[in-house]
């Protein structure tokens, strides 16, 4: 599949003077003090270049650029920038709002991640906390870019995965895949609505724990998403993914590539919203096939998200979740791949305005081996304009 985001967003640009679409500029923003241990780098949510965060700091500065090129076809892109690094293409796509005539909707290019509910409303102005559960934050040791000997090198970096080099101990700044990327796929996504249920479907390049922009491989990983939508307050999804991980210049086993190798990624997600509570949940079931390891590495995610607004201003929130890593076999004895980790958050917030939102956030993290060093404190400023 070949790189649609920059394709989408430069026929955009060639097309839309012929089109006369009226272009809408709008963004968001993100300020904060933070206040926390050291040893961040396990998460994306760590820091810049994988730095802790410590005092005053631009966390994210998000630009959307939107129009139409006709009747019935819209385009969308967003620049983030991080306060340090250049600014990046985080999404570029082309919307057929009535494909073939009919209900449907498609989206082609850099396109929405349908899985779960956070990255539905992971910028700051929308999320009541700070960073993300660790189903999208959490380094594991999984590599796209090596595979380890035998179970026993993988048991032996478990609590690692944002800070090792890699599995050869070569220089490497990559850290390991998260069970759900934060980034965007690229590919081409279809959506309908019948019978109080959302239907998603999409083909992109990678897997869901690696949104590449180019194919790693050569193979198309497939997401599917089912939403029963006609209750009156709640919301319940079914969510799968599978996709080949693994780059394909990385070693295999004779006889076999890269594309044999796949995350296979299956849960569902609640919401519920009624008077001055909000509740969100996911629960997700994650499989990596590597060689030299005879099982899969098998983890499940989980948080528990709950909102209570005293006024429409003035909130709290607290959300609860974490990761738990299956046992393999080693020399040892059966070892759990990587380090089973939970968080408790803690929020309280004002919206100053209907745009700008105030938020203090505590994040405590803890794992079943060493205490990480990783919690956090914090205030952080964000808005939209």
């Amino acid at each position: 599949m070949i790189k649609l985001s920059w394709t989408i967003l430069l026929a955009s640009l060639i097309i839309l003077p012929k089109s006369h679409s009226e272009i809408h500029l709008s963004g968001a923003y993100s300020f904060l003090y933070n206040n926390g241990d050291a040893k961040r780098q396990n998460y994306v949510s760590g820091g810049h270049n994988g730095k802790s965060y410590r005092g005053f700091h631009v966390n994210k500065m998000e630009f959307y650029v939107e129009g139409s090129l006709e009747d019935d076809i819209t385009w969308f892109s967003e620049f983030d920038w991080n306060g340090s690094d250049s600014p990046k293409l985080a999404l570029a796509y082309l919307r057929f709002n009535k494909a073939f005539q009919k209900n449907i909707v498609i989206d082609a290019g850099k396109i929405l991640n349908p899985l779960g509910l956070f990255l539905q409303r992971k910028s700051s102005h929308q999320n009541l906390l700070f960073g993300s559960p660790l189903l999208y934050d959490y380094h594991t040791t999984v590599r796209s870019d090596g595979v380890v000997v035998n179970g026993a090198q993988l048991a032996g970096l478990a609590g690692l995965g944002g800070s090792f080099t890699n599995y050869a101990n070569a220089p490497s700044s990559q850290q390991g895949l998260t069970m759900i990327d934060q980034d965007y796929p690229t590919g081409v996504m279809a959506y309908s609505r019948k019978d109080n249920v959302d239907y998603y479907l999409a083909f992109t390049n990678g897997a869901i724990s690696q949104a590449e922009p180019n194919d790693s491989n050569s193979s198309t990983n497939v997401l599917l998403k089912m939403s029963y939508v006609g209750a009156k307050n709640t919301r319940v999804g079914f969510n799968y993914s599978t996709g080949a991980y693994l780059n394909s210049s990385v070693v295999v086993p004779a006889n076999r590539s890269a594309n044999d190798y796949r995350q296979t990624l299956y849960g569902l997600d609640f919401q519920y919203q009624k008077s001055r509570w909000n509740v969100m949940a996911e629960w997700m079931v994650s499989s990596f096939e590597t060689p030299n390891i005879a099982s899969d590495l098998d983890s499940y995610g989980y948080y528990l998200e709950t909102q209570y607004f005293w006024n429409e201003s003035f909130y709290g929130a607290v959300r609860v979740g974490g990761i738990n890593f299956e046992n393999i076999n080693t020399p040892l004895g059966k070892m759990s791949w990587d380090s089973n980790i939970s968080r408790t958050e803690l929020g309280i917030g004002y919206y100053l305005n209907e745009q700008v939102l105030s938020k203090f956030y505590l994040q405590l993290n803890e794992t079943d081996t060493t205490d990480p060093k990783d919690n956090l404190l914090g205030f952080q400023l964000a808005g939209t304009f």
